[in-house]
Parts: C-alpha cells; structure tokens; sequence
C-alpha cells in the first residue's frame, strides 16, 4: 500500500472510530500504526524491494533504516564515492544515516574527502568536520564514540573545532573541547580557533578558548596575534556598514541609517568586550591602541588607552 494511501487509511479509521464508536476500526487504525512503526514490517521491506534495495547482510539494521538510508544515499548523492555520502549525511545530522553508511559500505569513520570530490565537500574534510560545521550535536556524539580524530584537518588546515568556532557554534564547541580537541593548531595561513573565535568578535567563545587553555599571543603569518586580528575584522566591517549609512542618509532614509548606526555601536561593543576578555587574558596590547587610530578607530583606541590605564 502507497505511503499516502496508508496515512489517509490510518486517518479515516480514526475519523470512523470518533464519529461512530467503532471500536474495529480503532483497532485496525492502531495495527496499521504500529506495523508503520515497526522497523521490519512487510510495509518497509516491500518499499525496500521497490527501490532494488537489500537488507544488510550484517543484520544490525531493520527494514525502515535500510530503506531511508538507501534513498538519502541515492536521492543526494547518486552514484558518487561513498566517503562523500558519509560527509553528507553528518551534515544533515541523521546519525541512523551516518551509522548506516560506515557499517555496510565498510568506511573509516575518519575518511577524508580527496580531490576527486571537491565538487561536493572541502576537499580534506571527514564526517566530523561536516558534524561541526552545521552543530549536529548527536552526530557528533556518535562520532566521537566511534573514535573519529578530533584534530583531522581539512585540505586548508581547519580542524573540526575551528569550523565549529568559525560559525558560532558554541554547543559544538564545548562538546569538542570536553573530548581533547586541541585549540593551539593552525591553519596553513597560522590561524587558530582564537582567532576565528576573534575574528567573529564572539566573547563566548574567546571565553571559552582561554578558559580551555588555548595560547592568547600565537601569531598567523601576517605576525597577527587574535587581538590584533579582532581589531582589523572590525575595522573591515564597519567600513561597509559606513558606507552603507552614507549611501542611505543620501537617499534620504534615515531610518535606515539610524539602523545601521545602531549595529555600528553593537558591533563596537561586542568588540570591546572580546578584546578586553583577550588583554585580561594576557594578550600583548603593546600598539593595539596605536593601531586602533591608525586605522581610524579612534573612539575604540581612547578606550583601549583607559582600559589598560585602569587594568595597570
């Protein structure tokens, strides 16, 4: 019987059972439900056989698994390298999947994807990297129980924490850091989980990176330190949204602009706040303030002068 048709079915026999009392057709209606409900019902083998798709040998899964796993593989992936299915499935979080794929197509929980499938994923990244990228905490669980390596990098460097840092994703991030994720590895261009945590001006995460021990003076290749870095991203930001207000006040919205104005003053207060978090920690704030005005962040370079003046 079509899915549909079984839903309709199962609606119709409650409808009866309510309007009526039909004790029968209740009856019938909670069968149906719990054969729907039930893994390996002739009504999931038969959508097995539908799509040309056998159980797995090794018994570990029922008929619905084998089903929703087989036509999440084909529908999304086709005919593609089965690591890449694996990476997809992480990213969706449908951990049954995840589970699926490595058991029966006999894969590494820490594959990598390779330069073959650039088209599909990062070239480089594993189940873990796509878990942490999107925050699927329960896959990532999994993941982690099934021994994936925390600290694979990516083809650029990036590391699974840092992909969860680089988006905000603190659940994710404390899940890692609670398992041994190390937060002092660098990318090829030097950087390191503080520093996308600064370049994001996210506190929380700053916060958390020091407390997890992470190195608040480690350099990238430009010699930035995640102060420094935090301080640039801003100054980059704000140049837009400046010249977004100037473009909006010359069309004469000010509503707009006063809106833009008010994301300004956030922006620069979440600023504060990081880099502060960053000097109590120990970083090097020898020049930041000179820095800061160079670069035309002048309210924020005065700050920075009171703010070590008082720390000292």
């Amino acid at each position: 019987m079509p899915f549909l048709a079984l839903q309709v079915e199962l609606r119709l026999s409650i409808v009866g059972y309510l309007c009526h009392q039909d004790v029968l057709s209740l009856a019938q209606a909670c069968k149906d439900m719990h054969d729907l409900l039930d893994g390996d019902c002739f009504f999931w083998r038969s959508r097995c056989e539908g799509i040309g798709v056998k159980r797995p040998e090794t018994g570990a899964f029922n008929w619905r698994t084998t089903f929703r796993a087989e036509r999440f593989i084909n529908r999304n992936f086709g005919d593609v390298q089965p690591v890449i299915a694996l990476i997809g499935a992480a990213g969706f979080g449908v951990t049954e999947i995840v589970e699926y794929i490595i058991v029966t197509r006999d894969i590494s929980v820490n594959a990598q994807s390779d330069a073959a499938m650039a088209g599909y994923t990062q070239v480089g990244s594993s189940a873990l990297h796509s878990a942490a990228n999107h925050n699927r905490i329960k896959t990532i669980q999994f993941l982690i129980g099934r021994g994936a390596n925390l600290n694979a990098m990516d083809a650029n460097g990036r590391t699974p924490l840092m992909l969860a840092v680089s988006h905000g994703h603190i659940p994710s991030c404390q899940l890692l850091l609670e398992a041994g994720s190390q937060p002092d590895l660098s990318t090829h261009f030097g950087f390191t989980a503080l520093h996308f945590a600064a370049m994001i001006h996210s506190y929380d995460l700053v916060n958390l990176l020091v407390i997890s021990g992470a190195e608040v003076n480690k350099k990238d290749q430009r010699g930035w330190t995640p102060a420094m870095l935090a301080l640039n991203s801003a100054h980059t930001s704000n140049q837009s949204h400046n010249f977004q207000i100037n473009e909006a006040s010359e069309l004469g919205n000010e509503q707009a602009a006063a809106a833009l104005r008010i994301q300004v003053e956030e922006k620069n207060l979440t600023l504060r706040r990081t880099l502060a978090r960053l000097i109590l920690a120990g970083s090097d704030f020898e020049g930041l303030a000179d820095r800061a005005q160079k670069i035309g962040f002048e309210e924020i370079s005065m700050w920075l002068l009171e703010f070590i003046r008082i720390k000292n």
